[in-house]
């Protein structure tokens, strides 16, 4: 990862995964319902969700990348 951040967006792991937006958040979205990942609404903008440092090795597990 380029920066060290504590919680990243949707849009900045597609990007560093080189996955689509889509698929990545669909797998988000499944590991948040089932409570094994750390997601937030962005501070100030509702729409937008974060995802917290220590839950990426899981999506790279879950997305294949």
């Amino acid at each position: 990862m380029p920066e060290e951040k504590e919680w990243y967006t949707i849009q900045e792991l597609a990007a560093m995964f080189g996955v689509s937006y889509s698929k990545l958040r669909g797998e988000i979205n499944a590991l948040a319902n089932i409570n094994v990942i750390k997601v937030r609404s962005q501070p100030g903008n509702q729409k937008v969700q974060e995802i917290h440092k220590e839950s990426i090795p899981l999506i790279k597990q879950a997305t294949g990348a």
